[in-house]
């Protein structure tokens, strides 16, 4: 935020650096109030072991990390995160950020309880992120990156690399991306094995998945769901994993090539729920199904114990459209 008026309300936006700005249109009660942030500048970070001597640390967010936010033009490398609570490294509202060649080892979860203990994890509005050449062994997720609506988590993720990675005895997920990222890329990185059920790589926004090798992981090896719709899987070595790839039902457009699948029990998974609805014998047919959870361009089938209306067959494949699609009801085409 550059300037505020207010007196008419005008708020400025930009950045007086680059001349550039990256911003998001909202919807502000008129009793918000607006701070203008300082950026911290070029901030280097290198050859320093962090570690934790406490038992446990509380349950809190504000503790037993190493925490960076608001930072242009952040670098650490060649740093080690060991025996931590929370996270090794939390990165927050950051921009032009580089992390490499650092070393995260037994981050342990907060008490009591609250299923983190992250190696990196990256928050809010932070653009332009590039983490490689990193090691993880033993915690919840090497690198997540997590989204919210309030203070410092608020905002979308844009712009972040893993890269030329490795990890080791995960508890959920080696890399994990949620809802609320843009432009996330998983390249050439190496997953082995994890502490009971985990996956390789899990999103549940869009992301681009190539040149990976993913071993022994006893869940999936790559898991889209939620918002990843318009993920890329391409040229990773997947081998020993329950599931290849798993598609969950209400993720549509993924491009999957080229990859080698082995020695696991299923290849691809495409996840599919059922649910009872009726049809109008009209044209179009209106379908309906209270809270169906559909969008425009998911596909369907019907069955049936009786006979479907005419021009529907239980052999076909039909696509949800945009016309006449709410929250209960939905129409279809071939």
């Amino acid at each position: 935020v550059i300037s505020v008026n207010t007196g008419t309300g005008v708020i400025t936006i930009g950045a007086a650096n680059n001349g550039t700005h990256v911003y998001q249109t909202m919807t502000t009660a008129n009793t918000a109030t607006v701070a203008k942030l300082t950026m911290y500048q070029n901030v280097s970070i290198e050859g320093i072991t962090f570690t934790d001597a406490a038992t446990s640390r509380p349950n809190t967010l504000s503790t037993g990390e190493v925490l960076m936010r608001f930072i242009d033009n952040l670098s650490i490398t060649n740093c080690q995160f060991t025996d931590m609570f929370h996270a090794g490294l939390q990165v927050q509202q950051c921009m032009n950020t580089k992390i490499s060649g650092c070393f995260y080892r037994n981050i342990k979860d907060v008490t009591p309880t609250a299923n983190v203990f992250y190696g990196i994890v990256v928050r809010g509005a932070t653009i332009s992120i590039d983490i490689s050449n990193c090691n993880f062994d033993n915690m919840r997720h090497g690198v997540t990156q997590g989204a919210g609506t309030t203070g410092y988590y608020a905002g979308t993720t844009r712009n972040m690399t893993v890269s030329n990675c490795s990890s080791i005895s995960t508890y959920t997920s080696h890399f994990d991306v949620h809802q609320g990222a843009e432009g996330v890329s998983f390249v050439n990185n190496v997953m082995v094995g994890d502490d009971g059920s985990a996956n390789g790589i899990q999103a549940r926004s869009p992301a681009t998945i190539t040149g990976n090798s993913i071993v022994g992981v006893l869940g999936k090896g790559i898991s889209l769901f939620g918002a990843a719709s318009g993920s890329v899987v391409t040229g990773n070595d997947i081998k020993g994993c329950t599931d290849g790839v798993f598609v969950d039902v209400a993720v549509n457009k993924v491009n999957i090539t080229g990859n080698s699948i082995h020695e696991g029990t299923r290849g691809i998974s495409l996840s599919r729920t059922s649910a009872t609805c009726t049809i109008t014998i009209a044209t179009p047919a209106v379908i309906t199904k209270v809270a169906h959870g559909l969008v425009a361009g998911s596909q369907v089938t019907f069955s049936t114990t009786g006979a479907l209306p005419t021009g529907l067959a239980t052999t076909t494949v039909y696509y949800v459209i945009s016309s006449g699609l709410t929250p209960d009801t939905f129409q279809i085409s071939a």
